[in-house]
């Protein structure tokens, strides 16, 4: 079996999560294919593995700890 990378994993797993959101199950055949769906959803679970935490990015202009603030002085011409 070829091995998926994580991202093509997340992929398919946000579109059976959109697949499976957005389907009504009508018949039968609606909730085979709602169980297939969630059969497959905890098959790429399993392979991707735990969750990895997402970044957080901080502002561009924000102070770091431990950074002097040094107040910026107008220039006065003489």
């Amino acid at each position: 079996m070829s091995s998926l990378s994580r991202p093509v994993i997340d992929t398919l797993l946000d579109l059976i999560d959109n697949k499976l959101t957005a389907m009504d199950v009508i018949d039968r055949e609606d909730a085979r294919i709602h169980s297939v769906l969630e059969n497959a959803k905890r098959e790429l679970l399993a392979v991707r593995g735990p969750a990895l935490p997402r970044r957080t990015l901080r502002p561009r202009n924000s102070i770091r700890p431990g950074s002097a603030i040094i107040p910026q002085t107008a220039s006065v011409a003489a």
